[in-house]
């Protein structure tokens, strides 16, 4: 399987990798809103994203880094939001917010929950041809609730080699 090749990056994006702007950065944003940051989840809304985007593209302008117009894009954003989830909560909080902005994984969401509709539309369309059967789970009249011949099993009672 060949992948597809990562969009190119930026000039202005290097020169701030090297100069290690994204990390002091988010340290420094994180700090000043710490009091605001209750919720991994509200990164994910569209007001903060862009808030957040306009906030590095200062502070990269500042340090006197060209920055062209319409830098803000998706990767800048979901780079920026998942750096500010990891040091403010934790990777598993960043990997959230990966998940709720990652299109790729929103869309096979979208697909299941379709997959799932069409399942539960089938086992009701069998339910309603088969009205007299229990339902999955039921129990029968007179069945054990033990497994093997009503004998209950201790585990003391096994023998291992």
């Amino acid at each position: 399987m060949i992948l597809p090749r990562p969009p190119e990056i930026p000039n202005w994006r290097l020169l701030a990798g090297q100069r290690d702007m994204l990390n002091r950065w988010v340290a420094s944003y994180v700090t000043a809103r710490r009091d605001k940051l209750t919720n991994p989840v509200m990164l994910t809304q569209d007001a903060v994203g862009t808030e957040v985007a306009a906030s590095y593209i200062e502070r990269v302008r500042s340090e006197e880094i060209e920055v062209p117009e319409g830098a803000d894009t998706p990767e800048l954003r979901f780079t920026l939001l998942r750096r500010i989830a990891e040091l403010r909560w934790g990777p598993t909080e960043a990997l959230q917010v990966s998940a709720l902005l990652d299109p790729e994984i929103e869309a096979a969401g979208a697909r299941d929950a379709e997959g799932a509709g069409a399942a539960r539309a089938g086992s009701l369309r069998r339910a309603r041809e088969r009205p007299d059967t229990k339902p999955r789970g039921a129990k029968r009249r007179g069945a054990s609730r033990y497994p093997i011949g009503g004998a209950r099993i201790r585990t003391g009672d096994l023998l291992l080699p």
